[in-house]
């Protein structure tokens, strides 16, 4: 758009905003309110009165006025938490982020950071997840944001909205309630929340690792701080430190989206990431991964995921998993790990088997040439 400056990260797929509204409990879980249709318009905005307590650097904010209110969350102190979902840097860093490869002709884009705090009894956990598809002559825009910490998880985001298309739709566009502070070099600084009192700020401060997807996108790990505040609750107020994962992916048009993945850590030397690459009707599908122990990066292009236990989930009328097995076929990796605690969400569908999408806290062990590791993390799980 002529003269349109927009605030954009290298690497990203897109996060562009929308008002924000947050999923409210309600004692009807089929309760969806709807909102009358509203014209999307463009608009530049200024910085949010308290941008300026953060470090100095470049910030050019866009904004998108719609937004539409899609189910509700709960949560609770039990291992699960059920609710309807919403329709579905540092000078060390990469001098550049890959857009990815134009030649699948992707018709979808996923960003998801997720804040894993270290050295804490009740980690922190804030997974967000961006999602970017081609729909009619539009885009759709799809965007959480979880919080998981104590055993009780709820949403503090959760909009989507159609846009008009853009030339590079991987790349972060902010505005709105999602705000960011971008750095020299269009390097990412801090990813903001604003809604309403609260406040949540993700700042990827050290670059520690980055591993290359065959097929586009990457997998990066840094040294983190989220800041969670309410204006209504100054004592509230805090800083985490922790890891943070920057994961990008596209799909082609046709293909299914993007499977779920597993974040373990056993603090800042160690860390494993194993993702889904084909899923399988009903169980476990196709994994590959990347570790990273006492600072030393490794490849793992084949593992094996099993599901050692499962548990009902009434309201998708299906199994799920509690515990996951986990293990290379040269026996040089295995492992268990185990849920404690859960954020599930059934879909929408036509069979007696609804969709399911879940984040799940786990705990376990995992063995790497013979020496074993205590690990803690989190499982992003789909089951179609």
């Amino acid at each position: 758009m002529s003269g349109e400056k927009r605030a954009e990260d290298r690497g990203g797929f897109p996060t562009r905003q929308v008002g924000g509204y947050l999923p409210r409990e309600h004692p009807d879980s089929s309760f969806s309110p709807t909102l009358p249709p509203v014209n999307v318009a463009v608009a530049d905005c200024p910085p949010p009165p308290n941008i300026s307590r953060r470090r100095p650097g470049p910030r050019v904010l866009g904004a998108l006025a719609a937004c539409l209110l899609l189910g509700a969350g709960c949560s609770d102190r039990s291992e699960s938490s059920e609710g309807p979902e919403p329709p579905p840097a540092s000078s060390d860093a990469p001098a550049s982020e890959r857009a990815p490869d134009v030649a699948v002709q992707p018709g979808g884009w996923d960003r998801e950071f997720v804040f894993m705090e270290l050295g804490a009894d009740s980690a922190l956990l804030l997974p967000w997840h961006i999602r970017a598809f081609e729909s009619d002559a539009s885009l759709r825009w799809e965007r959480s944001l979880r919080r998981g910490q104590a055993g009780s998880w709820d949403y503090l985001l959760a909009d989507t909205l159609d846009s008009p298309r853009t030339r590079a739709p991987w790349r972060i566009l902010a505005g709105g309630p999602l705000q960011m502070v971008i750095e020299a070099d269009d390097v990412l600084s801090s990813l903001i929340l604003e809604s309403g009192s609260r406040e949540v700020e993700l700042s990827p401060v050290e670059y520690l690792v980055e591993w290359s997807r065959p097929e586009g996108g990457a997998v990066r790990l840094h040294r983190g701080v989220s800041r969670v505040a309410d204006r209504l609750e100054p004592d509230l107020d805090r800083s985490h430190d922790g890891i943070v994962l920057d994961l990008s992916r596209a799909w082609s048009e046709g293909q299914p989206t993007p499977g779920g993945w597993i974040f373990l850590t056993a603090g800042l030397p160690t860390q494993f990431f194993v993702e889904e690459t084909a899923p399988a009707d009903d169980g476990p599908g196709t994994f590959r991964g990347w570790s990273r122990v006492a600072f030393q990066t490794r490849n793992w292009p084949t593992l094996e995921v099993e599901w050692e236990e499962v548990r009902a989930f009434e309201r998708a009328r299906r199994d799920i998993p509690r515990r996951w097995a986990i293990r290379s076929a040269d026996g040089a990796l295995d492992g268990e790990v185990e849920a404690i605690s859960s954020h599930l969400v059934a879909g929408e569908g036509s069979g007696p088997l609804l969709p399911v999408t879940a984040y799940f806290e786990v705990t376990g062990e995992i063995r790497v040439d013979g020496e074993l590791i205590p690990v803690r993390g989190l499982i992003r799980h789909i089951q179609r």
